[in-house]
């Protein structure tokens, strides 16, 4: 039998390219050595670089690429992690795009069930459909889609949701920090 590691990852901090690349190839192949002495593989295809560099630097730029066993991995913009869009400028442009088209998805979903159910089970299920979308990695992600503007383009009753989310966060965020109605 032979699985599949999803999601692995490392994590590398070198002060110049070169450094970088070698770190990279050195720790890649012992992670390729441990997955081969415990009968997985990586899958070449899905093997992603993405190099965090500091802002206003005059760092080198230029795309990185290492070679792990047979493959060429090279630096993309962005990846995916745990189904979270993380940009190499630290922006959320791109996660802030896939919440938005899933939500629109979960609202077409909601029209489709709007003839069949009551107003009662219809909310419920379009609330449970919707805000676990918005939930799903908040933390990360959080202050990005919390910028979401009444004239971004989501249909009305997506910003209602939005709306009602971004109250629900302000009386649980008030809640912590009050005891008795004092902040503490």
């Amino acid at each position: 039998m032979i699985a599949f590691a999803d999601d692995t990852f490392i994590t590398v901090v070198a002060d110049t390219r070169e450094e970088l690349i070698k770190k990279l190839e050195i720790y890649g192949e012992r992670v390729l050595s441990f997955f081969s002495s415990n009968r997985m593989v990586a899958n070449p295809g899905k093997t992603g670089l993405l190099v965090l560099r500091p802002m206003g630097s005059n760092v080198q730029k230029s795309k990185v690429e290492i070679r792990l066993g047979d493959a060429t991995v090279h630096e993309s913009d962005v990846e995916k992690l745990l189904g979270v869009q993380i940009q190499s400028n630290l922006k959320w442009n791109e996660q802030t795009k896939k919440v938005k088209a899933e939500l629109q998805y979960a609202l077409s979903v909601r029209q489709r069930l709007q003839p069949t159910l009551g107003k009662k089970d219809l909310k419920t299920i379009a609330n449970g459909i919707f805000m676990s979308r918005l939930r799903y990695a908040l933390p990360v992600y959080g202050s990005a889609i919390l910028r979401l503007k009444e004239t971004d383009s989501l249909p009305a009753d997506a910003k209602e949701l939005h709306r009602e989310f971004l109250c629900y966060v302000y009386r649980k965020t008030v809640n912590a920090l009050c005891k008795n109605g004092r902040f503490q």
